[in-house]
């Protein structure tokens, strides 16, 4: 396996677990949110005398809410993510490439893989700076799953909350 090889599937890994981090901190919003929200309009709903105004609002709310998050916190950073093959948030994540990864992948996306002898070195020198980080470092599966947990949570309360309410 050769450093354009092994830079790659370093980048494979990286942008797959930036992904779900994605993926399971929208999850964990949008459930938190849910949650919160059936818990104001339930009340708010009760309060007012089961009034089908308050539950048809609880509802609307309760799309938009999701809508939000569904676009602030999925489509965007997957937009971003998905933008110059992910270069800009690799640099961020890794600061000490300075430029390197955004530079390979620029030259890969303009295909001068073939043409130049200098994206093998690029790739070796952007692999030995990127190995001593490895990517659960970077995207750790303890805080994947802490996130993972919030959405379970709060399904299971709302399950609670509706086999346990009469009527």
């Amino acid at each position: 396996m050769n450093a354009v090889q092994r830079l790659d599937a370093y980048l494979r890994e990286l942008r797959r677990r930036l992904r779900t981090h994605i993926y399971v901190r929208g999850a964990a919003l949008a459930s938190v949110g849910v949650v919160l929200l059936v818990g104001v309009f339930v009340w708010w709903w009760a309060y007012s005398g089961f009034a089908s105004g308050v539950a048809i609002g609880g509802r609307i709310a309760i799309a938009l809410a999701l809508l939000a998050v569904a676009l602030a916190c999925l489509w965007w950073p997957l937009r971003v993510l998905r933008r110059d093959e992910g270069a800009q948030v690799f640099e961020r994540k890794l600061p000490h490439e300075q430029g390197r990864l955004a530079t390979y992948l620029d030259a890969r996306r303009r295909g001068e893989e073939a043409e130049s002898p200098l994206i093998e070195l690029l790739a070796e020198d952007a692999e030995h700076i990127a190995a001593p980080t490895p990517v659960e470092a970077i995207v750790s599966s303890r805080r994947l799953g802490g996130m993972a947990i919030v959405p379970t949570l709060a399904i299971g309360m709302l399950g609670a909350v509706f086999t346990l309410v009469p009527g």
